[in-house]
């Protein structure tokens, strides 16, 4: 599967811990076709379904680890012995690597979550978009599961859209990495596609299931959060990382209201080829930075009747 190119009806690999049911690799399998169809089929796709036992999960990772080591081995034929292959995957350096990071697969059965992982580099032919998708922080019981799966397969069409290498060009590429813009953009538009998937609580059979307008109700409190003189483009990943995810949410609820999902879009089309800002402009008739501004010190200090008008319903 090329990088980059919508390829409807070529299906991703699904890999779970022993401990994962099959219903609930049957839900992640809904959520990616659900995804795909709305914002394109992209890939070369992986999703890895983590269960609650860390035994399952630390097998897995293993098993994560040789797959890898056998990818980079392969991956340069003009290169002998990448990574110190040995006949076996496990004797190698980057499967000893690989098992001693610090971020694992076991690391989802402890925290949850869910996060996505590019392999694409220029000494390598094939390229692979990872999902992780743990079985906490959500449960896959909760409607919130499904919403997670969205937005990180936003993050897909989001990356799918840069063909570069090199990993700080893609970063400049896709807004310097800001936590409003990729985090808000995939938080909004997760939470949105399952809000029109599902518009009452009787279409699905999920817990803990709420309107789009009481999800956004929460999220708005994230402006309280916001240290004098400190705006949401300011805030990076980490500790207070959920601020940019919730204001950068409203920041593209904006966007799609004055502009067009269409335009919100379309600027991933542009983006590899004029710039992140260039392609903002484009997209939307203004700048940046007067988007930015117009969100702070106008749209923020709205009533929250009037920021709700915004919200689809």
């Amino acid at each position: 599967m090329e990088w980059g190119v919508d390829a409807p009806g070529v299906q991703p690999i699904y890999v779970a811990s022993s401990d994962v049911p099959q219903w609930h690799i049957d839900r992640v399998s809904r959520g990616h076709e659900m995804a795909a169809f709305e914002w394109g089929n992209y890939g070369p796709m992986q999703w890895w379904i983590v269960g609650t036992g860390e035994n399952e999960a630390a097998d897995l990772d293993e098993y994560y680890c040789v797959l890898a080591s056998e990818r980079r081995s392969m991956g340069d034929e003009t290169r002998e012995n990448v990574d110190g292959l040995f006949m076996d995957l496990r004797e190698n350096m980057g499967f000893r690597h690989c098992m001693e990071r610090d971020h694992n697969i076991v690391i989802y059965v402890k925290d949850g979550g869910a996060g996505l992982s590019i392999e694409r580099e220029k000494d390598f032919d094939e390229s692979l978009l990872m999902i992780t998708m743990a079985s906490k922080n959500p449960y896959p019981t909760h409607a919130d599961y499904e919403i997670t799966i969205f937005h990180e397969y936003f993050h897909v069409y989001q990356h799918a859209h840069v063909m570069t290498k090199n990993e700080s060009e893609r970063r400049e590429i896709l807004g310097n990495g800001a936590v409003w813009w990729m985090e808000g953009g995939a938080e909004y538009m997760g939470q949105l596609l399952y809000s029109r998937a599902y518009p009452e609580e009787g279409d699905q059979e999920y817990d803990e299931w709420f309107t789009l307008e009481e999800r956004m109700k929460w999220k708005i409190g994230a402006k309280n959060e916001l240290l004098p003189g400190e705006r949401m483009e300011d805030i990076v990943y980490g500790e207070r990382q959920n601020v940019g995810y919730d204001l950068g949410s409203w920041a593209t609820a904006l966007l799609i209201h004055k502009y067009g999902e269409d335009a919100y879009l379309s600027l991933y089309d542009d983006v590899e080829d004029i710039g992140f800002e260039e392609a903002f402009s484009k997209s939307f008739g203004v700048s940046l930075e007067e988007f930015l501004e117009e969100f702070h010190e106008e749209f923020l200090e709205l009533p929250l009747e009037e920021q709700l008008k915004i919200i689809p319903t």
